[in-house]
């Protein structure tokens, strides 16, 4: 007869979890991590990155399920083998929801005790209810369509893609949702919410109506973006919806934010100065990044400018928390390898703590990925040696530090056209002067 660890493995299997950091869970590969801080920051990173929630089996018996870095949770007992089933894949849905979350069971139970596989069930939790969508523009002369990661956690890309074509619409998503449309489509708004102004500049207090999708609180507020009248749709309802809306008359608002914010972009990428601009040192990351590779970046300077300027095309190629969890950029680049992704790290220097743990164990697993540095200064003979030194990095699968001069003063370009970031409660004035 199985036991409850078997039990545990299986319903972690069933929700999709794909490895166990912390202590070893029968049935589901792990990672040996006897730091509980270092487990948590691991699952945290690996369900942030997607599309299955991350898992951490902590040395006090608690199983942490999360895909937002650094949250908090209040455990939750199960001390009855027959519901631990139900309480996994519940946790599980949580976690993998629209949402970024994290939940904490309490397995206030004996591993090694055998149970009855046909009385441990599984519970379903009822969705959200987002009212009545639209079935059309209405009476709607002006619509744009806001949309963030749930959109992509939930794997609805092609409903929100089939929704802006149908309507003829432009589509403008936060940061935790770059690459749902490439940075050149025709529906693509820009990325919003790091800024204070982000809203008001994509024209959304001009619209008629606002189609609301798949958002993080933590990136996008109400408050700041309910400029208009608005509708929220889940973003399983859009694809459903997109026949009512073809050949809607309706009109964009007037998007500002992308060209004033791509105007300073395009100036400073190509420039050949050292210390690098931070949109030259994007851009050349972006360039050696491979075909289904990862780049994770820390709030805070790194974060901003991969959040702002990295010119995605594909979903989940990008990770930047809305939450800060200090080691994350090293976390989820670690996380990125052991699925055989290619991986870069982004941070300031000097190294963090938890950084430095993420690296320490990735040297023990022998697990290799790129961890820049951006510093104010660094040996870099040319701007054109930075991608020479990215791309020697690549490959080799070992963790390779890279410390690159960035002038960050150049932030101050982007706020005034944006105003200041509000993005992680902001930037320290120190991190751009």
């Amino acid at each position: 007869m199985p036991t409850v660890a078997d039990v545990l493995g299986r319903a972690l299997r069933d929700a999709g979890v794909r490895r166990v950091f912390g202590q070893p869970i029968a049935g589901v590969p792990s990672v040996d991590v006897l730091d509980d801080s270092l487990a948590t920051l691991l699952a945290d990173a690996a369900g942030h990155l997607g599309p299955a929630p991350g898992a951490a089996f902590l040395t006090d018996r608690r199983l942490r399920v999360s895909s937002r870095p650094g949250g908090r949770a209040i455990p939750v007992a199960v001390t009855d083998p027959v519901d631990l089933v139900g309480a996994v894949a519940e946790a599980c849905a949580v976690a993998a929801g629209p949402v970024p979350a994290t939940v904490e069971l309490a397995l206030e139970l004996d591993l090694d005790t055998p149970v009855d596989l046909s009385l441990a069930t599984g519970r379903t939790t009822a969705g959200d209810d987002v009212g009545e969508p639209p079935a059309g523009p209405g009476s709607a002369a002006s619509v744009a369509v806001l949309a963030g990661p749930g959109v992509v956690r939930t794997g609805r890309l092609d409903g929100v893609r089939a929704f802006a074509a149908a309507g003829g619409l432009g589509v403008a998503n936060t940061w935790g949702a770059k690459g749902m449309f490439a940075w050149d489509s025709a529906h693509h708004l820009g990325t919003c919410g790091l800024q204070a102004d982000d809203f008001a500049l994509l024209g959304f207090a001009d619209v008629d109506l606002l189609v609301v999708t798949g958002l993080d609180p933590d990136e996008a507020p109400e408050t700041r973006w309910g400029l208009a009248p608005y509708v929220v749709v889940a973003p399983e309802h859009l694809g459903a919806l997109a026949p009512s809306w073809i050949g809607a008359a309706v009109t964009g608002p007037p998007n500002r934010l992308y060209p004033e914010l791509a105007a300073v972009v395009r100036r400073l990428s190509p420039a050949a100065r050292v210390p690098l601009s931070p949109a030259r040192a994007v851009a050349d990351l972006r360039a050696e990044l491979p075909p289904g590779g990862v780049i994770a970046a820390d709030p805070g300077l790194a974060g901003f400018w991969i959040a702002r300027t990295f010119p995605t095309t594909e979903p989940r190629s990008i990770g930047v928390p809305a939450t800060v969890a200090p080691g994350y950029a090293a976390a989820a680049a670690l996380v990125a390898r052991l699925d055989d992704r290619p991986a870069m790290a982004v941070t300031t220097s000097p190294v963090d703590a938890m950084t430095g743990r993420v690296l320490d164990l990735a040297a023990r697993l022998e697990v290799g990925f790129l961890l820049e540095l951006w510093a104010g200064e660094g040996a870099l003979a040319s701007a054109d040696e930075h991608r020479v030194d990215v791309r020697t990095a690549l490959d080799h699968n070992r963790v390779t530090r890279l410390t690159v001069p960035v002038d960050a003063s150049h932030t101050d370009e982007l706020l005034a056209v944006a105003g200041e970031v509000v993005a992680w409660g902001g930037l320290a004035r120190s991190a751009h002067t």
